[in-house]
């Protein structure tokens, strides 16, 4: 039985725009979008001078940037600020920019608040680490010349301090922003420190001495209390021993500042020869995310990560199955945190919140990865350098919508980056590495949206290609449908035309018999009931159904002329309610043919006494006819009438298999045989039933 819910599910399975969803997201899942939503576009690729080191600044608020380009000539070192092809300004400074990292030459920040940014500078000179700024970049305003920010050692050959730039912080609390910066020496053991200039004071602060070899400075607010913490973090370069300082650089120091650079909590150390530990802050929507990433330049090293309190406490580590030179934390579109972590020569492997890998960016190598807010929407996106196949690929925030494009395989060493933007007109992303620089312009793919027009495209077709299948279904099955039915049509027809010669000849039967009695007037009377009856039968000769009530009436008078034949041997009688719909349809002759049965082999074989009996009955959409009688019942009839083919029965089963087929409505009987209190043979029970789909049992 198809219940209702089954029904409606099967609705739903065939509902065409369901069918056509399927393939069409399978399609989606399957195949590539055609077009990423960000384009990198190659808008210019040059060589510069060796020892020319190129950034893009707005200095002066206006949208449109300032290149600024630090060079060292042997007559002397300085920094030139131009726009477009007119050169604003030069200014030479003492000392040389022959720092081992070039991106850290200059810091801008509006320190004075005047709404233009100042330059600040770094240099070297012998073993003195200066700093020069320039106040407007239009003007030859002059600003502070080689001030001294610290004394290097010499190194292993020469020396080598590197400077680590942070954002500029307002330290003090006075509305003007400080420069912080950390300076980290390599072979040297000092200057390992982080500086806090104040531009207005002219004042210094320096922290004490962080330990180990400073690679970055982390900046974020720890404990949630408005201001920001700054971490100097590194790694384990060996080349300061124990004995030399206490925070040596044979461990990586996990070390937290606040705003006099003053040491929150002592530093902890993650011990061992070239040991990495980067701290990695963010705030999800789980709240404040911190953790360390440990690992080792130490090719048999694995890594670990180690969840922190603001106050330096390792509550937890897990291990990872994999050695990580670098990493560092993005949130993806649920705002939840991606760990991403550059593994030597496996590209970049990113991990969930929970620690799971999640699927990662196909890059080869150990590419170079930097974070830069392209589009100035507050949002940095990761910039990833592939050296090995010399592609560049750019991410949204959680390594979305990557947008790809070359560099070429000349492009390698330290890359500088930055922001080059023309007011109203998208921004370009500047990379210089060694003496190649290019420019790529960096905006939304406007084939991207035109290409999921396709997929509603694709959609329609799918709906149309399923509505087209349907149709062709529906003739098919309307085709075989229309066959069946002329099948059975044709079968009924030659069952009907077996039937009322079969009746025809019982009833003839019956008249003939009085006739050999020489009972004239009741073979008179015979004749005018049969002549009656055969005049129905041809009325309704096109006919397999006719209505209830007609179908009792051919019945009633045709046991009336069995009745002038058997006399008193049976009576019959009709229990027909009037609030029964005597309209409905009934196959033809299906209650006479049964009442014939009851008299011919059933109370006929009485001498007297014999009852039949016809009831109609029935509620909903369920109509019952029982033909009963109290005849010597089937089994003697059976061996009375050896002779009979049974003809009539055979008829029936056909007639009510084939009307169960070409209409709607289900047709059964059911024989019975009865048994007085004796256990002896009573009679016979015929119940005929008839559920009709669209009819009411009940007039009215």
């Amino acid at each position: 039985m198809v219940t209702p819910a089954r029904k409606r599910t099967l609705s739903l399975l065939t509902n065409p725009f369901i069918l056509a969803a399927i393939p069409t997201i399978a399609m989606f899942l399957v195949i590539p979008v055609l077009h990423q939503p960000y384009i990198l576009e190659l808008k210019s690729s040059a060589r510069i001078p060796a020892n020319h080191y190129c950034s893009y600044i707005d200095l002066d608020g206006d949208g449109n940037t300032e290149k600024i380009t630090a060079f060292d000539y042997p007559n002397g070192s300085g920094i030139t600020v131009s726009e477009g092809p007119l050169t604003l300004n030069q200014w030479n400074i003492s000392g040389t920019f022959s720092f081992p990292l070039k991106s850290t030459l200059y810091i801008a920040a509006d320190c004075n608040n005047d709404s233009i940014k100042e330059l600040y500078l770094f240099s070297i000179n012998g073993d003195s680490i200066l700093l020069h700024s320039v106040e407007d970049s239009r003007s030859a305003k002059s600003g502070i010349r080689a001030r001294l920010i610290d004394v290097t050692g010499h190194g292993s050959a020469a020396p080598d301090p590197r400077i680590v730039a942070a954002d500029p912080m307002d330290l003090d609390g006075d509305g003007r922003l400080e420069l912080v910066f950390g300076i980290a020496a390599g072979f040297s053991k000092q200057p390992r420190k982080v500086y806090a200039y104040y531009p207005v004071k002219d004042s210094l602060v320096a922290s004490s001495p962080v330990g180990g070899f400073m690679l970055g400075i982390l900046q974020a607010d720890l404990d949630d209390d408005g201001t920001m913490e700054i971490m100097p973090h590194g790694y384990a370069a060996g080349n300061i021993p124990p004995s030399m300082a206490k925070y040596h650089d044979e461990s990586a120091w996990f070390t937290v500042l606040d705003r006099n650079l003053e040491p929150v909590f002592e530093p902890v150390p993650f011990s061992g020869n070239f040991v990495i530990a980067t701290p990695m802050v963010t705030d999800s929507n789980e709240g404040k995310v911190r953790e360390i990433l440990v690992s080792s330049m130490d090719p048999d090293s694995l890594s670990s990560l180690w969840t922190f309190t603001p106050f330096g406490e390792i509550t937890y580590g897990k291990g990872l199955p994999f050695r990580s030179i670098a990493g560092f934390m993005t949130l993806n579109r649920k705002k939840e945190p991606v760990y991403a972590l550059i593994v030597k020569e496996g590209g970049i492997v990113l991990l969930d919140h929970n620690g799971r890998q999640i699927k990662s960016p196909e890059l080869q190598g150990s590419p170079s990865v930097i974070q830069n807010d392209i589009d100035l929407d507050g949002i940095p996106e990761i910039i990833a350098i592939s050296y090995e196949t010399g592609s560049i690929h750019v991410y949204r925030s959680g390594f979305r919508k990557p947008a790809v494009a070359t560099v070429g395989g000349e492009f390698t060493g330290e890359i500088l980056c930055s922001v080059s933007r023309i007011k109203d007109t998208a921004p370009a992303l500047y990379l210089q590495a060694g003496t190649s620089q290019v420019l790529f312009e960096y905006r939304r793919n406007r084939l991207y949206y035109l290409t999921f027009g396709i997929y509603p495209m694709v959609y329609g077709a799918f709906i149309a290609f399923v509505l087209l299948i349907q149709a062709t279904q529906r003739r098919s099955m309307a085709r075989r449908e229309e066959e069946r039915k002329k099948i059975s049509e044709l079968q009924l027809a030659l069952i009907r035309n077996q039937l009322d010669p079969h009746f025809t000849l019982n009833a003839l039967n019956s008249v003939l018999h009085l006739v050999e009695h020489s009972d004239r007037e009741k073979a008179r009377e015979s004749l005018l009931k049969f002549s009656g009856l055969y005049r129905d039968l041809l009325l309704s000769a096109g006919k397999s159904r006719r209505s209830l009530g007609e179908e009792l009436e051919f019945c009633h008078e045709y046991l009336s002329l069995e009745k002038t034949r058997y006399g008193s041997r049976f009576d019959f009688s009709f229990n027909t309610p009037p609030e029964i719909n005597y309209e409905l349809p009934v196959p033809k002759l299906v209650i006479q043919l049964f009442a014939e049965n009851s008299v011919k082999h059933g109370v006929a074989a009485l001498e007297s006494g014999g009852i039949l009996s016809v009831a109609v009955s029935g509620s909903g959409n369920e109509l019952t006819i029982l033909i009963k009688d109290n005849g010597v019942g089937r089994a003697r009839a059976a061996g009375d009438n050896a002779g009979s083919a049974g003809k009539g029965m055979s008829l029936m089963n056909e007639l009510f298999d084939l009307c169960n087929r070409y209409y709607e409505d289900e047709h059964c009987f059911k024989v019975s045989d009865l048994t007085g209190s004796d256990g002896q043979p009573s009679g016979t029970e015929v119940a005929v039933t008839i559920r009709y789909r669209h009819e009411t049992i009940r007039a009215g």
